[in-house]
């Protein structure tokens, strides 16, 4: 019996998305017929919900804890770098088990991302899609209400980079996506943007209108960096912090060929003497 491959997913959407296209390619790769395990989320503590039935009606799916007398070998992000490491999948188990984030391009094939923009385009081809009109839009994405252990982006960062935008550009919009409005409505109103604020209810919806736009000011957030990596093309602007989070040993998914804006997060911290956290001093 050939090996199969069961795609263990968790996290938000961003984090879905780079778990299908790892599993996707390795599949492909491999020849190998693919289960996602989506029991992660019947207790994940931030509700987050499965979209990969949304993205990929077709997808098959199984449950590893129902499997009995299988032999499983697990694979976890740890142990290798990119997709290229895999030479071979061992034959002598039945299913290989895919637990991890896989948060960099080098884990998939350009030809997956390629087939999700692919789905993305045929799910909304018949909605009504944000008209561009001749002009630069570009897109904002602010997230803050459930990302403060990660650090976030200062205002500074959002702002400077609108102000360079402006000054380079003429014709400009901003689609501002974000998941606090009013607070991004208290700091941006005031200024001289022409903004449009997007929210159509779907959050894998939005992921697309944003992947539509001209160029990119995203958060550390990997949902927002699917919409740029979508959209990306020779003549795309991705403007992203350098500093990826606040967590030890969290390395940037952001390829090096995008403007990588320095001191862009406010630092999260922990005092373990007082038992709470805190917001470390801004250089």
């Amino acid at each position: 019996m050939k090996t199969k491959i069961i795609n263990y997913l968790k996290g938000g959407i961003g984090n879905q998305l780079f778990q299908y296209a790892f599993a996707k390619s390795l599949a492909s790769k491999f020849d190998c017929e693919l289960f996602h395990d989506v029991s992660y989320y019947s207790f994940d503590p931030y509700g987050n919900k499965s979209i990969i039935s949304e993205l990929d009606p077709s997808s098959n799916y199984i449950n590893i804890s129902q499997i009995n007398n299988s032999r499983i070998f697990k694979l976890n992000d740890e142990l290798i770098r990119s997709i290229d490491q895999i030479n071979n999948i061992p034959e002598d188990v039945d299913f290989l088990l895919l637990d991890g984030y896989w948060q960099s391009e080098d884990y998939h094939d350009e030809l997956i991302v390629l087939f999700i923009n692919k789905l993305l385009k045929e799910k909304y081809k018949f909605d009504e899609i944000i008209r561009h009109e001749g002009r630069k839009d570009i897109a904002v994405h602010i997230r803050r209400r459930d990302y403060e252990h990660m650090g976030l982006c200062k205002i500074e960062y959002y702002t400077g980079l609108m102000n360079y935008i402006l000054d380079n550009y003429s014709d400009v919009a901003f689609q501002i996506y974000t998941d606090t409005p009013n607070f991004s409505k208290q700091f941006l109103s005031f200024r001289s943007y022409n903004l449009k604020y997007i929210n159509t209810g779907s959050d894998l919806k939005d992921l697309y209108l944003m992947s539509q736009c001209s160029d990119f000011i995203i958060s550390n957030s990997t949902y927002s960096w699917w919409a740029a990596y979508l959209g990306e093309n020779y003549k795309t602007k991705v403007f992203a912090p350098k500093e990826w989070v606040t967590l030890p040993n969290v390395k940037s998914p952001c390829p090096n060929r995008w403007k990588l804006i320095e001191n862009a997060i406010v630092p999260f911290g922990y005092n373990f003497e007082q038992n709470k956290y805190f917001y470390c001093q801004a250089n």
